[in-house]
């Protein structure tokens, strides 16, 4: 195992922190930072610089995907692998949509695991837990509905290759000039339109109608935003 990894834990459950720390340090890797909530992490992380931050998803100021969202752009060089009791569609995809590289659930974990899943990380990979690996694959494995893209308005194309590159929906508002609400309401539309349920889905099902080539600008009938 890399003994050169830095951590930082954010958990609001003390004893789950501590249990936490301590399997780092059993693993010989670096806890540069521990945080029970968002507003603390966020604060304090970027300046720690850790390579990898464990983030729990049911903080008690902010959900761990807001916190993960953020972490991209206050800590760009961390890489957030959820740590959660959660294992339904919503939170995961959420999660990954954020931009986790991982997703692992606490009852799964042991000190094994903990050391293969910070290792796969650094090595360019996603490690997941079983369960949560199959719910991502059943998610890629959709049926070959009639998705009509040229259904899709300009705008909401223009917000699905924003989605697409990785850019949270706070951060698409930005970067268009539109409200947070409205970006909303057009993903509801694309997802409607698309038959699916979640940004993976969504982007699966585009880069396989385009193949490969994403993101993309879809050619799409004129209509208002």
């Amino acid at each position: 195992m890399n003994t050169n990894i830095s951590i930082a834990i954010v958990e609001d459950e003390p004893s789950y922190r501590q249990l936490l720390a301590e399997l780092c340090n059993a693993c010989s890797v670096s806890v540069r930072g521990v945080f029970g909530r968002a507003d603390e992490a966020m604060r304090g992380l970027p300046t720690l610089d850790p390579d990898i931050a464990l983030i729990d998803l049911g903080l008690p100021d902010k959900e761990g995907a807001e916190l993960i969202a953020a972490l991209r752009q206050l800590s760009p060089r961390t890489q957030c692998v959820v740590l959660t009791k959660f294992d339904d569609d919503a939170h995961l995809f959420r999660a990954l949509e954020c931009g986790a590289v991982g997703y692992l659930l606490k009852d799964a974990l042991d000190l094994c695991s903990l050391r293969s899943a910070l290792d796969e990380v650094l090595s360019g990979g996603a490690p997941m837990s079983s369960s949560i690996a199959r719910r991502v694959l059943t998610a890629f494995q959709l049926p070959q509905a009639r998705a009509d893209f040229s259904a899709l308005t300009d705008r909401e194309s223009e917000i699905l290759d924003q989605l697409a590159a990785g850019h949270a929906a706070k951060h698409v508002s930005r970067l268009l000039g539109i409200s947070y609400e409205t970006v909303r309401c057009h993903q509801k539309s694309i997802y409607k339109k698309l038959q699916v349920n979640s940004v993976v889905q969504a982007v699966a099902r585009a880069n396989a109608a385009s193949s490969g080539r994403w993101p993309m600008r879809w050619p799409v009938k004129r209509k208002s935003s």
